[in-house]
């Protein structure tokens, strides 16, 4: 009887204290949220957003502006393959 008690005793006291251990261990996260935001404008400034003032602040991030080029193949109305001199040059700032 001393022996059944003795092992449900510490099956409660283990099951208690892991328990006990993940309550601790989520209290006490150490990930701490970042207070700012960037965010690239893709010119010459970059947008610095502070999350808690709701401050914000543009900085100068590179000297000239950054320029994506997209090439478009024309087609005619009815659909007809792309003839030559039908490529266009378009640019995205």
């Amino acid at each position: 009887m001393k022996k059944e008690k003795n092992f449900i005793n510490g099956i409660f006291v283990g099951s208690i204290s892991i328990l006990l251990l993940f309550i601790i261990m989520g209290a006490n996260t150490n990930e701490k949220a970042t207070a700012y935001e960037f965010y690239d404008l893709k010119d010459t400034r970059g947008l610095i957003f502070n999350k808690y003032t709701g401050e914000i602040k543009y900085e100068e991030i590179r000297e000239e502006p950054v320029f994506v080029e997209h090439y478009h193949n024309l087609s005619s109305w009815n659909g007809q393959p792309p003839s030559n001199g039908s490529r266009v040059k378009h640019i995205t700032p």
